[in-house]
């Protein structure tokens, strides 16, 4: 039996803010999944989900961080208090999307969103958090800096949906897909799914076979 493809999932989160008590408020995933048994280049599918989560702890609300994060990100306490998802519920919801798959997670500042995600959850951390974590903070934009909306700027992407989880995965999937016309020519006129593999090892987080 030939291997399975791995998933290519670009993730993004919200939070409540930075520190090690803050938790994730938001959470969005456009997956790229190759289809089992397909040996065209064009096989796969692209999956999009959003998630408004409701903090498991309580304590949040009246913290400066939430406060100053409330402030860049347009949301309220009570905004964020009426979020039905739980992160819990989120990972179970991921997991039938994901199942016997291997995925490769994307993420512009992926250090951080894995630390939010795993200290989110309150419990053991689901199997999909040990995979291989890729960073595109580790690539040679050409930007002034690194933050995302400088670089989607750099790259004539629209950031008006900025700060917000869904946004910001969109964002940062059509400046990869830049990124990878202007560095892979040969790629220029490929699937995504081919424009992003490409990049994989530019941006290695962790080993790509831990």
């Amino acid at each position: 039996m030939e291997p399975v493809a791995p998933i290519i999932a670009i993730i993004d989160t919200e939070t409540t803010g930075l520190s090690s008590d803050a938790q994730v408020t938001e959470l969005a995933v456009r997956a790229y999944v190759h289809q089992s048994g397909s040996t065209s280049i064009d096989g796969y599918t692209m999956i999009t989900c959003a998630y408004r989560v409701k903090p498991l702890r309580d304590g949040w609300q009246d913290s400066e961080e939430w406060q100053a994060a409330a402030q860049i990100q347009g949301k309220t306490t009570s905004g964020v208090e009426a979020h039905t998802w739980q992160l819990p519920d989120v990972i179970s919801d991921l997991a039938l999307l994901f199942e016997g798959y291997p995925v490769y997670w994307i993420a512009h500042n992926a250090d951080f969103d894995r630390r939010l995600i795993r200290q989110s959850l309150g419990v053991s951390a689901n199997r999909w958090w040990a995979s291989p974590w890729f960073c595109t903070l580790r690539l040679r934009f050409g930007s002034d800096s690194h933050k995302l909306t400088a670089v989607a700027r750099h790259f004539n992407v629209d950031t008006a949906d900025s700060h917000s989880a869904l946004g910001d995965v969109l964002i940062l999937d059509h400046v990869l897909q830049k990124y990878s016309d202007c560095n892979h020519r040969d790629l220029e006129h490929a699937p995504v799914y081919s424009k992003l593999t490409a990049l994989l090892p530019h941006m290695r987080l962790v080993p790509l076979y831990p």
